[in-house]
């Protein structure tokens, strides 16, 4: 008998089912994800594993890199979030952190709301700078010409909590948007506060979405963070920046978001029912 060839198509489902079977694929096997604690992968020959680490193929590499468990709550962000791809990180802080180096490095520049997270502030106030990075606090985040005349050209990205934290404001992000692209720039947000169950920002126009998933999608229990945008920016994170650095999720984390992230459309639901 001539045996059936199953599709490695990621599934295509509604968002209560993303949230317990995001990130798998038709020939998953476990009825629970594997928990990878493992370092590094086998590679098969010096021939592949050139192709793996320039990026030409995709395969596991090292955890610093990629990892199994880690790659299975990527996709489940990614899929909540309807983003092509996501990484994993392993606090919030060290994704914005990768944002920031990645589009603006030395010589760039950055406009942001000052309604901020406050290891955020102090990112941009304090230590962006000794980097060669400056930036630029809007501080009536709701003026759209105030987010305009602190546009300069060497601008690389507009930075947007939404809602921010702690003060809750709520923004609109679609002038914003079309403001960052009439000027050949973009526009990042920060989506902790609302998660993809609330307000999905990418389709708004939003260039990239990062996460502190140490919030509402770990229900506090581990610190972790993701970044939500193009393949090919998320490519271009992972074989930059992120692999050199190594700010990456540890294995045991990720099962953990992944689990917590099984509920996550009901308790958003009760934390806003209790806002009322």
């Amino acid at each position: 008998m001539k045996r059936k060839i199953i599709s490695k198509k990621l599934w295509k489902l509604r968002p209560r089912t993303l949230e317990i079977h995001g990130g798998g694929d038709f020939s998953d096997h476990e009825l629970r994800p594997v928990v990878d604690r493992v370092t590094a992968y086998p590679l098969g020959s010096f021939e592949r594993a050139k192709r793996l680490f320039a990026g030409e193929e995709r395969g596991f590499i090292y955890t610093r890199i990629n990892n199994r468990t880690v790659d299975r709550l990527e996709k489940r962000v990614a899929a909540l979030e309807g983003a092509e791809a996501g990484l994993a990180t392993s606090s919030g802080m060290s994704a914005i952190l990768m944002i920031s180096v990645h589009l603006a490095h030395s010589g760039g520049h950055i406009v942001s709301s000052n309604r901020l997270y406050g290891g955020v502030l102090h990112l941009f106030r304090e230590l962006l700078p000794k980097l060669g990075i400056s930036v630029t606090f809007v501080e009536n985040p709701y003026d759209l010409g105030e987010w305009e005349r602190a546009i300069r050209p060497n601008t690389k990205f507009l930075a947007l909590e939404n809602p921010s934290n702690p003060l809750i404001d709520l923004f609109d992000p679609k002038p914003l948007v079309r403001l960052a692209h009439s000027h050949g720039t973009k526009l990042v947000v920060d989506n902790t506060l609302a998660t993809p169950v609330l307000m999905q920002p990418l389709k708004f126009g939003v260039d990239i979405v990062w996460h502190s998933l140490s919030k509402y999608f770990g229900d506090g229990e581990v610190i972790g963070g993701c970044i939500l945008g193009k393949k090919q920016l998320i490519d271009d994170l992972r074989f930059g920046w992120f692999r050199t650095l190594g700010p990456c999720m540890s294995p045991d984390n990720a099962a953990i978001f992944l689990s917590h992230s099984e509920s996550l459309f009901g308790r958003m639901a009760e934390h806003s029912k209790n806002t009322l």
